[in-house]
């Protein structure tokens, strides 16, 4: 997370192999951030009048400072860890969280959809589809088996790309193999 919080600072240019998939889930994420800043800001009150000179504001203010950081690394890992179209393969980021890498000649087709999602859904699988989103999922990326333990079985992936009509422009410029 501190990571993506210096990368976040060092703000470079945009790739244009990158696409961002947080859109929908930034909201919840600055909404916690402030509501963390004010319940800190209360307990740190209520601590330092009713247990002054101890510890626990202290490590109240630790804590709280510790949570903070933490989220402004996961709002920042939206933006650092984008899902990558490369020459040889797509790369699906879940924040900080994981990374899955899908050889491009493993495409067979790459799809707008639209599949109802709640918040972060990390990596789900049902059968042979699986879900990879950030709300609801707009891209359906179809496979052929790929050599990766996590997607044993998976044929169709539902993905969040938040600029879903030039991902799929840039899907179709980058690999022919896949039509």
């Amino acid at each position: 997370m501190i990571g993506c919080l210096v990368a976040w600072l060092r703000r470079r240019p945009a790739d244009p192999s990158a696409f961002g998939y947080g859109r929908a889930f930034r909201p919840l994420v600055y909404v916690l951030l402030a509501m963390s800043i004010v319940e800190g800001l209360v307990v740190e009150f209520v601590l330092s009048a009713v247990l002054p000179g101890t510890f626990w504001p202290w490590l109240m203010l630790a804590l709280h400072v510790y949570a903070l950081l933490w989220l402004l690394g996961l709002l920042a890992s939206l933006t650092t860890r984008p899902h990558l179209l490369g020459p040889d393969a797509l790369v699906l980021r879940d924040s900080a969280f994981s990374e899955l890498t899908i050889p491009l000649s493993a495409i067979t087709s790459v799809t707008a959809t639209t599949k109802p999602n709640v918040l972060r859904s990390g990596l789900k699988i049902d059968g042979d589809t699986a879900l990879y989103a950030y709300g609801d999922a707009n891209i359906a990326v179809h496979i052929d088996p790929v050599d990766a333990p996590r997607l044993d079985g998976v044929r169709h992936l539902h993905i969040t790309v938040d600029e879903p009509h030039r991902f799929l422009a840039a899907q179709r410029n980058a690999a022919p193999a896949s039509d």
